[in-house]
């Protein structure tokens, strides 16, 4: 997805497994995309967002991973790292979902 304006609906009527997300986009940014993804979001639910931006500052870096994203990474990137890192990210994703299939048959 492209457009920033469809990303919220995207999110709930999709339920992606992990979002790729830039901060600085027309129209909405990636920070009031982190909120409104954190406010659909079921509580107990792990859905990674992967933040890849050209803003390396510190704030920045720390605005991000406080509205809940779990991982970010500088541009330019190497697309090898992006990969592992989502690969990473959606192992963990998996785990999570099976531990709480365990916990609703128990």
């Amino acid at each position: 997805m492209t457009d920033p304006t469809e990303a919220v609906a995207a999110f709930v009527r999709l339920e992606p497994d992990l979002v790729l997300l830039d901060l600085m986009m027309p129209e909405v940014d990636g920070f009031q995309l982190l909120e409104a993804f954190k406010r659909h979001d079921r509580p107990d639910e792990f859905r990674p967002v992967l933040v890849l931006t050209a803003d390396t500052t510190i704030t920045t870096r720390r605005r991000a991973l406080a509205l809940g994203a779990k991982d970010f990474i500088s541009k330019p990137f190497d697309v090898i790292e992006v990969a592992l890192r989502i690969s990473n990210l959606l192992e963990t994703r998996a785990l999570y979902q099976r531990l709480r299939e365990g916990r609703q048959a128990d």
